[in-house]
């Protein structure tokens, strides 16, 4: 399905134009308009419609307030052994040389730069281009994609919201909630005692910031978005249980 990259760095599910009419008007009553010639930018963007002939295509469509959007199919992503996290960049090749250039300081020009991205050439200093990282496919709409996991093995890296301005209606996570369960072993013939412990958290899931726009939105114009998923709210929600069961001879 396309998938917007708004300038809060978030992702949002846009099935067709209809979808994309809601997501501008919940975006609008969240407070950051989106006007009629943003949202055909948009539109081009995630290619719904023909750009003109002075381009090939459209790599950024900008709010200027915000920041830019992109679309997901053409952010790469960067890694590095020593490197937990993937590194998204975004734009055309040039730009993401610049953003590589800024936040890590990498020495190799333009051009290798390209071959490394493209996986044509190694880099001597260790990075390589590869595909999405795991992680990126269960996002629900609003998620930030900063902060993912570099492979399949690392444990998810909660985005840190803090750094993204998001306004009065930023992200937020609710308190992760552990679920725990003791099993207790005792001999009764002396002292000795085996306890085994269990425990595992869970993470609810981030609702994007427009989502509770949307929802009142939908309710009252009953669209469904095209049959997409459009913009939705995603907010998890955490439970707590734990039990001990205790056997003696």
């Amino acid at each position: 399905m396309p998938t917007l990259l708004t300038p809060e760095r978030t992702v949002q599910f846009i099935a067709d134009k209809n979808a994309l009419d809601d997501y501008a008007e919940a975006r609008s009553a969240a407070g950051w308009l989106v006007d009629k010639h943003l949202k055909a930018n948009l539109a081009q963007l995630l290619e719904f419609d023909m750009v003109g002939k002075d381009r090939s295509k459209r790599w950024e469509a900008v709010d200027a307030p915000r920041g830019k959007f992109y679309n997901m199919a053409d952010v790469s992503w960067f890694y590095r052994a020593d490197i937990r996290v993937a590194v998204p960049l975004f734009g055309k090749p040039a730009e993401k040389h610049r953003q590589i250039k800024q936040q890590y300081n990498i020495k190799e020009g333009i051009d290798v730069f390209k071959l490394i991205l493209d996986g044509k050439r190694s880099s001597k200093e260790g990075w390589s281009g590869g595909p999405p990282p795991a992680a990126l496919a269960t996002l629900p709409d609003g998620a930030s994609i900063i902060g993912l996991g570099a492979h399949a093995s690392e444990p998810f890296m909660l985005p840190d919201f803090g750094s993204v301005q998001l306004g009065s209606v930023g992200a937020q996570f609710e308190s992760a909630v552990e679920q725990a369960s003791s099993l207790e072993v005792s001999s009764g013939l002396g002292s000795r005692q085996e306890t085994c412990q269990a425990t595992a958290a869970e993470v609810p899931r981030a609702a994007g910031p427009f989502s509770a726009a949307l929802g009142s939105q939908e309710a009252g114009s009953g669209k469904s978005g095209g049959g997409g998923r459009g913009v939705r709210e995603a907010m998890g929600s955490g439970s707590e249980r734990a039990t001990s069961l205790k056997v003696g001879d």
